[in-house]
């Protein structure tokens, strides 16, 4: 069976501090994956139960805009939208979908700016308020202004996260301005999908796919554009506001943190103790007693994220031996006494 994106993890991994993003961002896209039917809103908790405890604030209507999440958090919610294939472009969607009810910090920063071009810088040197592992540079090529994008980060994003963050950048500026953005080009990075035909309408005619960067190239003048409701005083209050917050926005994780995080990232590798051992630089010993430090213990980490992938694997229609492949399995006999204890 192909891997799943999501869960593939690059060469480097820096285990002993994470990204994080902002709760809003999170909460946000469990809501959009909950009212669109990719998740059920009992299984959140399965999923992250610090997610599912800030989506029970978020309704209660408590304060979250300052509030973190672990990117790995973050990134099992994209795990589960593109395991799911009904749909593909659901990157594309989300990004069109302006929910001014979510705007969180950077959000909120961006709304008070004067001009686009203010906006866009703010925008580019305060992104880790919104995701850390997202970054945006700006160059400026004769009358044009060349907007690119690229996550870096140890886990792997799916494409349609790329889509929604590009998408919502121009969805996010013409709500700020209540002006149409015309882009001159576009390029991205992955094939071209077979939903190509919605690109056009938000990125115009130019549009290449499989390039070496994902950017949006636009007029330079269209970046003099005024946003309404922009205010000086509210904006220094929330640019004194993030700069406190910047400070320490990756503490160092757990031992229990760092095993799920390496789960998530791929299952099949960690469930194997030595790899994570060797991962890790401890001893099984070492291991153990950190974990019972944390209250846990690696067997039932393990079995947490398999009984929290098998329902997307299994939407996939495949075979009881490419689902065992895909828990980190040896052979299909483990998998059936793991379902049968399990009774999921």
């Amino acid at each position: 069976m192909k891997r799943n994106m999501g869960s593939t993890l690059l060469n480097t991994l820096s285990i002993s501090q994470a990204h994080t993003v902002s709760a809003i961002a999170a909460v946000d896209l469990a809501n959009e994956l909950i009212t669109r039917g990719f998740i059920a809103r009992e299984d959140l908790a399965e999923i992250s139960n610090t997610l599912n405890t800030l989506y029970e604030s978020r309704l209660r209507g408590l304060a979250i805009t300052e509030k973190r999440v672990a990117e790995c958090d973050f990134l099992s919610l994209w795990r589960v939208a593109s395991e799911q294939s009904k749909l593909p472009s659901l990157g594309i969607e989300i990004g069109q979908t302006v929910n001014i009810n979510a705007k969180g910090l950077l959000a909120n920063w961006l709304s008070c700016c004067e001009t686009l071009n203010q906006a866009f810088s703010v925008f580019q040197k305060n992104i880790p308020l919104l995701n850390q592992a997202e970054c945006w540079s700006v160059s400026y090529q004769a009358n044009d202004v060349k907007l690119s994008f690229a996550f870096s980060s140890d886990f792997v994003y799916p494409n349609m996260a790329i889509e929604r963050s590009m998408v919502a950048l121009l969805s996010w500026a013409e709500h700020f301005c209540e002006h149409k953005i015309d882009v001159q080009s576009a390029s991205f990075t992955f094939d071209k999908p077979d939903y190509d035909d919605l690109f056009e309408p938000i990125f115009g005619a130019n549009i290449r796919f499989n390039s070496d960067t994902n950017c949006i190239v636009l007029k330079t003048a269209q970046l003099d554009t005024p946003i309404n409701g922009a205010n000086a005083y509210l904006r220094n209050l929330i640019a004194k506001r993030s700069e406190a917050l910047t400070l320490d926005m990756s503490p160092p994780l757990s031992t229990r943190a760092k095993v799920q995080q390496l789960l998530t990232l791929d299952l099949v590798k960690y469930s194997k103790l030595e790899t994570l051992l060797n991962t890790l630089h401890m001893s099984r010993t070492t291991l153990y007693r950190k974990l019972k430090h944390d209250k846990s213990v690696f067997s039932e980490l393990v079995l947490a994220e398999r009984i929290k992938r098998l329902a997307s694997i299994k939407q996939q229609n495949t075979d009881s031996e490419t689902i065992a492949e895909a828990l980190g399995f040896n052979d299909v006999s483990s998998y059936y006494k793991f379902m049968k204890r399990t009774k999921v």
